[in-house]
C-alpha cells in the first residue's frame, strides 16, 4: 500500500525551514483522534488548521498555523496565543510578512507589510512557529487564533486544540487465530484503537510475518478493522510467526506497539502422489498403476493440515487413516481392493482439505502354488477383469500335435518373478466364467493331461481379448507383463495289480512324466533346465534299472538294449517327434506299428520272496551319465506266498443274555491286511443259530457283538472270509467255540461299574457284561459297604457306593434312596454308621451312614426312642446309638414334661386375663 503524501507549498522568508511534517495515510483513512481543522462556525469565512495537532511532548517542535481564506475579502493580519508552557524560538512567515511576539500575552502578531501581499479568498497562508519548550504532560491545549482585515473592519476567532499522548496504542491480531492451520490465500485481520486520555487515533499498522516487514494494512470503516489479504508465502507446508504494528498520530513518528504473535502453518495447494510400491522398490519407478490386492503408497506432499487425521479412500471405499506431521505431510500404504479394470480414484481429505489422483487397475490372477498331479481339481480367481463379462481360464502347454521348437514364452508371476521355456506347447481352455459386477471371478477344474513341470494359468476376456498383467510400459516391459499362476504337475505312477505272485506280468501306467527331450526352463532368467535330455528308468525292489526287452525282462547291466537306447516297452525318446500323449507326460509303448498305448502290461514280477517292494521310476541323465530323482514316483507291490490266514478270538465261558465281544484277525503272508468280504455265523453244536454283524476296528482288526443265548451248551462261531485282488481271490475261514453255563456261581463275581444300562461284572474268569434289564437284579442283604444282589443266573456282589447313588428320603426306620436299580428302602440299621452330637449344643447332630453325611436336630426322646428331624425326613433310632448326649435319657426327658406343663399352665393365665378384660369392657 503506497503512503499519501499532502504537501502545502510555501515561500518562505527563512532558507532551512522545516518543511511541514508528512504522514503516511492508509487507503481507508481512521477518523478517529482529533482533527486539525479548528471548531468554525457555520458562517465562518476561514478555515484555520493546527499542524501537528497531536504530540509527544517533545521538543523543539514545529507547529504549521495554515488560514485557509473562503470568503473573507484579503487578511492581512494574524493573532496567535499560545497556552501557557511553551517557549517560542522562531517563526516563519511567508514573504511580505512581519512577526511581532509579546511574551508576557503570550501573543505572536504576524502581519503583512502591504496589503497586496496579504490572503485573499480562495487562497490559504502558512506560518511555522519553533517551540524549543512546552508541556510535556498528556493533556489538552488551546490555542487561539484570530485573523482580521482593519481596513474592512473584518475580524474572526477560532479555537485550535494540541493534544499530548503519550499512550501506545492497543493493537491484536484477530485472524488467523494461533496455532491455525491455513491452507492457499487468506485475510488477515487486526482490530487497533489509540488509547490514553487524548488520543491522536491511528496511523498505521504495519504487518510482519516471520520478523520482515510485509505490508501496510488496510482499513475498513464499517467493521473498523485493518485488512490485508495474503495470496501466497514463499515456502509451503511451513510454520510462520505474525506480529502487527500499530502507530498513532502522535508527532513526531507517533507511538507504536506490537501486537500478539501469531503462530501459523500455511501450505499451498492440496496435492497426494500415489504410486505402485513393489514397482518403486524393484525398479524405483512411480507408476500409477497396479491389480487388486497391489500395495499402493499414497503420499500427502502439501496442502494438508498439520497434526490431523487423513482418510484414505479408494472411489466411495474409506481404506484407511493416517496423521499428517508438523508440516501436514503423511506416508501410508493401501491395498487395492476389489474393483473392475480401470482407472479409479484415490482420494484423500483431512475433513476441510481433499486431493485426489488417478490409479489404474489391470487384471490379476491368484491362486496357491498349485501341485499335485493330472486329475486333480485345481481352483484359481481372477480379479480386476472387466464387471459382468465372460472369461475364459487358459491352461499352457498341452500337446496338440504341434511342438513350437522357434519359440520362448515368457509368463510372469508378478511384477518381480518369471518364467520363460521352450519347446512352447499349445494352450487349452479349461474354464469358461463370468465375472461379477466387481470384476472377480473363481473357476475351479480338472488338470489335464499334460507332462510334469510348470504350467501357466491365465484368464483372458472373450470379448476384448485382454488377459491378466499389464499392457506396454517402455520404461519397464516393453512388450507388456503377461500374468499367470502356475500348477506344477508331479509324476504318478500305479500298478495293476499292485498284489500279485512272482513270475506274474502286470500292467504300469504313467502320468506326469517330463517332457521328453529338449527342454529349457530359465526362472528369473536363471537356467532350471538347459536343452535336457531323459531317459526313464526303472527300479523294481533290489533289481536296479529293471527294463524290458521285446516282452523279456533282463537285468541292465547286461543288456544291450540299454546300450542301443531302446526302451521297450515304455515308449519315449526318439520314437515320435510330436505325439500328444508322450508330449503330454504319459507313459507308453508302442507296437509294430508304431501306435502307442497308454501303460504297459509287460512288466514281470521278478522271482523275489514274499514281501512288499517299491517299484521307482524315475530318469538318467545321458549327457552327465546320472541318475536324476527330480521328477518320478514309486509304487508299492507285494509278492504273495502263504494265503489268506483268519484268527477268531472269543472266550470259552459264557452265561445266559451276556454281552459277547468276538475279536477276527485276518492277515497274508504274516502281514495284517483287510478282507474284501466276510460271513460272521453262530452255531449251536450242529444247530445254525443266527448270521452275526461284524465292524472294522483297524487294518486286518474286525469285532463281533452279540447277546449270549440262554440256553446252556457249546457254541462255536464260523467266520468265512475272501480277499480279492485285480488278478485272483483269497478264501480262508476262522472257528471259535465258547460253553454257556447257566450260573455265576463260584465264580466270586461282584459288579465293576453300571453305566448306560450295561454291567460290568468281574470274575475269576475275567470281565462280563450283561445289559441290566436282562439280569432281573434284587438286593438281598447289605453289609455295611457290601450289597449282595440275586440275578437269575446266580448271586453278585456289589460296594454299596456302585449301586446308590443318594439318599432321598428319611422315614422313621427306613431310608429312601435312588440307586442304579430304581428307588430302595433300606432299613436305616443297615446303612447308617453312627450319630453324634456335635460338640458344642444339645440337640444337634451328624449322621454318618455308609454313602454320605446328614446334619439333623433331636426334636424328643421318648424313653429309648429318639426322634430326630432332618432336611429329608424325620429318623427314629434307640438313644444307645446317639454318641456325645451330655444328659441322662430320662432327665432329657423329664425337663421336656417339665416344659410341657409350664407350657400349658402359661396358656391358661393368658387365656384368664383374656377374660377378664372383655368383661370389664363389657361392664362399661
Amino acid at each position: 500500500m503506497k503512503r499519501i503524501l499532502t504537501i502545502t507549498i510555501i515561500v518562505f522568508l527563512v532558507i532551512g525551514v522545516v518543511p511541514l511534517s508528512v504522514a503516511g495515510i492508509s487507503e481507508f483513512q481512521s477518523t478517529t483522534g482529533i482533527t486539525n481543522i479548528s471548531t468554525t462556525s457555520l458562517g465562518s469565512k476561514v478555515k484555520i488548521s493546527l499542524d501537528p495537532n497531536c504530540s509527544k511532548g517533545e521538543y523543539p517542535e514545529w507547529k504549521n498555523v495554515t488560514v485557509y481564506n473562503i470568503d473573507a475579502g484579503r487578511i492581512i493580519k494574524i493573532d496567535i496565543t499560545h497556552p501557557e508552557g511553551f517557549q517560542v524560538s522562531k517563526v516563519v512567515t511567508p514573504n511580505g510578512w512581519k512577526v511581532n511576539y509579546n511574551i508576557l500575552d503570550r501573543l505572536i502578531t504576524i502581519e503583512a507589510e502591504d496589503s497586496s501581499v496579504g490572503i485573499s479568498k480562495g487562497k490559504h497562508g502558512t506560518f511555522s512557529i519553533l517551540f524549543s519548550k512546552g508541556p510535556s504532560e498528556e493533556g489538552r491545549y488551546t490555542f487561539w487564533v484570530t485573523v482580521s482585515n482593519p481596513t474592512i473592519g473584518y475580524s474572526e476567532t477560532q479555537k485550535l486544540d494540541e493534544c499530548i499522548d503519550k499512550t501506545p496504542p492497543e493493537v491484536t491480531i484477530t485472524n488467523p487465530k494461533d496455532e491455525q492451520v491455513i491452507k492457499g490465500s487468506f485475510y488477515v485481520y487486526v482490530s487497533a484503537h489509540d488509547k490514553g486520555l487524548y488520543p491522536c487515533g491511528i496511523d498505521r499498522v504495519e504487518l510482519y510475518i516471520d520478523g520482515k516487514f510485509y505490508d501496510y494494512m488496510n482499513y475498513d470503516p464499517e467493521k473498523q478493522l485493518y485488512y490485508l489479504r495474503i495470496s501466497s508465502l514463499d515456502v509451503s507446508e511451513k510454520w510462520y510467526t505474525m506480529k502487527a504494528k500499530a502507530y498513532d498520530k502522535a508527532y513526531p513518528g507517533g507511538n507504536s506497539a506490537w501486537s500478539n504473535t501469531v503462530k501459523f502453518f500455511w501450505f499451498a495447494k492440496t496435492i497426494i502422489k500415489v504410486y505402485n510400491k513393489l514397482i518403486y522398490d524393484v525398479f524405483g519407478k512411480k507408476v500409477a498403476y497396479g491389480h487388486v490386492c497391489s500395495s499402493v503408497v499414497v503420499e500427502g506432499t502439501t496442502g494438508f493440515k498439520p497434526n490431523s487425521l487423513v482418510e484414505i479412500y479408494f472411489d466411495n471405499q474409506k481404506l484407511g487413516e493416517v496423521l499428517t506431521d508438523k508440516y501436514g505431510r503423511f506416508n501410508t500404504i493401501i491395498h487395492v481392493p476389489e474393483c473392475p479394470r480401470g482407472k479409479h480414484v484415490i482420494r484423500a481429505t483431512d475433513g476441510t482439505y481433499s486431493a485426489e489422483a488417478d490409479f489404474k487397475v489391470h487384471p490379476w490372477m491368484f491362486g496357491p502354488n498349485g501341485e499335485g498331479y493330472v486329475g486333480d481339481t485345481f481352483t484359481v480367481e481372477g480379479k480386476g477383469f472387466a464387471a459382468n463379462v465372460e472369461v475364459f481360464v487358459y491352461y499352457r502347454d498341452v500337446a496338440k500335435c504341434k511342438v513350437h521348437w522357434d519359440e520362448w514364452a515368457t509368463e510372469w508371476w508378478n511384477e518381480t518373478d518369471y518364467m520363460k521355456w521352450n519347446p512352447v506347447l499349445d494352450s487349452v481352455i479349461v474354464a469358461k466364467v463370468k465375472t461379477n459386477n466387481k470384476g472377480s471371478f473363481k473357476a475351479t477344474f480338472t488338470i489335464p493331461e499334460s507332462y510334469g513341470g510348470l504350467h501357466p494359468i491365465y484368464g483372458k476376456e472373450k470379448g476384448s481379448g485382454i488377459r491378466s498383467g499389464y499392457p506396454p510400459d517402455e520404461s519397464l516391459w516393453p512388450n507388456g507383463l503377461d500374468q499367470c499362476v502356475t500348477f506344477h504337475v508331479k509324476t504318478n505312477i500305479w500298478v495293476t495289480p499292485n498284489t500279485g505272485v512272482a513270475e506274474q506280468y502286470i500292467t504300469i501306467y504313467g502320468s506326469g512324466l517330463p517332457v521328453p527331450q529338449g527342454y529349457s526352463l530359465t526362472i528369473n532368467d536363471e537356467y532350471v533346465y538347459n536343452n535336457r535330455q531323459w531317459s526313464i528308468v526303472l527300479d523294481f525292489g533290489p533289481h536296479k534299472y529293471w527294463i524290458w526287452e521285446h516282452n523279456y525282462i533282463l537285468n541292465n547291466e547286461v543288456d544291450m538294449g540299454w546300450l542301443t537306447g531302446t526302451r521297450f516297452p515304455i515308449y519315449y525318446r526318439d520314437s515320435c517327434s510330436c505325439c500328444n500323449e508322450v508330449w503330454n507326460g504319459t507313459l507308453c509303448w508302442a507296437d509294430i506299428d508304431s501306435n502307442t498305448h497308454k501303460g504297459s502290461p509287460f512288466l514281470k514280477v521278478p522271482n523275489l520272496i514274499n514281501g512288499e517292494y517299491i517299484i521307482k521310476l524315475y530318469f538318467f541323465d545321458e549327457e552327465a551319465l546320472q541318475d536324476v530323482y527330480d521328477y518320478g514316483d514309486q509304487e508299492t507291490f507285494t509278492i504273495m506266498k502263504d494265503p489268506l490266514v483268519i484268527k477268531v478270538e472269543t472266550g470259552n465261558l459264557h452265561f445266559p443274555d451276556e454281552i459277547v465281544t468276538v475279536i477276527i484277525k485276518t492277515n497274508v503272508d504274516g502281514r495284517t491286511e483287510d478282507v474284501s468280504q466276510m460271513t460272521v455265523k453262530l452255531f449251536h453244536e450242529s444247530e445254525f443259530i443266527s448270521t452275526l454283524d461284524w465292524s472294522r476296528i483297524d487294518v486286518g482288526l474286525y469285532y463281533v457283538s452279540f447277546k449270549c443265548p440262554s440256553e446252556s451248551g457249546t457254541y462255536f462261531i464260523i467266520v468265512s472270509a475272501a480277499k480279492q485282488y485285480e488278478s485272483f481271490t483269497l478264501y480262508a475261514e476262522g472257528t471259535a467255540g465258547f460253553t454257556v453255563s447257566p450260573t455265576l456261581n463260584g465264580l466270586n463275581a461282584q459288579i465293576k461299574e453300571i453305566k448306560n444300562g450295561i454291567v460290568s461284572i468281574n470274575s475269576t474268569i475275567g470281565n462280563l457284561n450283561f445289559e441290566l434289564d436282562d439280569l432281573e437284579m434284587q438286593i438281598i442283604d447289605i453289609n455295611s459297604t457290601l450289597v449282595a444282589i440275586k440275578t437269575h443266573i446266580g448271586t453278585l456282589e456289589a460296594n454299596l457306593t456302585d449301586i446308590v447313588e443318594k439318599i432321598v428320603a428319611i422315614n422313621g426306620t427306613t431310608i429312601q434312596v435312588d440307586s442304579k436299580l430304581g428307588p430302595l428302602e433300606i432299613n436305616v440299621n443297615d446303612i447308617i454308621k453312627d450319630i453324634e452330637v456335635i460338640n458344642g449344643t444339645i440337640n444337634e447332630v451328624i449322621i454318618k451312614t455308609y454313602l454320605e453325611d446328614i446334619s439333623g436336630k433331636i426334636d424328643s426322646i421318648d424313653g429309648e426312642i429318639a426322634t430326630i428331624s432332618t432336611e429329608i425326613g424325620t429318623l427314629k433310632t434307640n438313644v444307645g446309638n446317639i454318641k456325645g448326649l451330655t444328659e441322662d435319657i430320662s432327665g432329657y426327658g423329664g425337663m421336656q414334661k417339665i416344659s410341657v406343663a409350664f407350657s400349658m399352665i402359661a396358656a391358661f393365665a393368658a387365656i384368664i386375663v383374656v377374660v377378664i378384660v372383655l368383661r370389664r369392657a363389657y361392664k362399661k
